[in-house]
């Protein structure tokens, strides 16, 4: 006897389900779940039609610090929380963040995992953020560091 089938609400491919799947695949779920959450339109285009994409409630109407100067990458900075503050390009998508860490009482600047800086001020870690995404030399004050890779479980 063979299994049955249900049609993918997302893709409309046909699969048998497992464990009371609804979708054929954790893509197709991820893809209607960000549909129905309004992240992306639904002709695949992930930017939102009146600009950089809000990403959750309480980003909602936060000011823009202010934008890159000379530094070669289009954007500026939108403050996520309290504690972190992103580098978005004209796209909405986040290029660098800066982050304070409580234990260390002081702030970060982070690129993924390329390029990680701190300890320091918030004016300072953006700064070095825009400095390392327009490919410009950043010169360190005593006591602050830079390093590559991903080292946030040591601070």
């Amino acid at each position: 006897m063979a299994p049955k089938q249900i049609t993918c609400p997302n893709c409309g491919r046909r699969f048998s389900p497992w464990r009371k799947k609804a979708y054929c695949t954790e893509r197709c779920r991820k893809q209607a779940e960000n549909l129905r959450l309004g992240y992306v339109r639904g002709d695949g285009d992930t930017a939102l039609p009146d600009g950089p994409k809000v990403e959750k409630n309480n980003e909602q109407n936060q000011y823009v610090a202010r934008g890159v100067r000379g530094y070669g990458v289009a954007g500026g900075w939108v403050a996520a929380n309290e504690i972190t503050h992103k580098f978005i390009n004209s796209g909405g998508t986040a290029l660098g963040y800066a982050m304070y860490v409580e234990r260390q009482k002081a702030w970060f600047g982070r690129v993924g995992k390329e390029m990680s800086f701190g300890p320091t001020s918030l004016s300072r870690s953006r700064q070095a953020v825009e400095a390392f995404l327009g490919g410009q030399v950043f010169e360190k004050r005593e006591g602050e560091r830079s390093w590559r890779g991903d080292c946030m479980h040591l601070i």
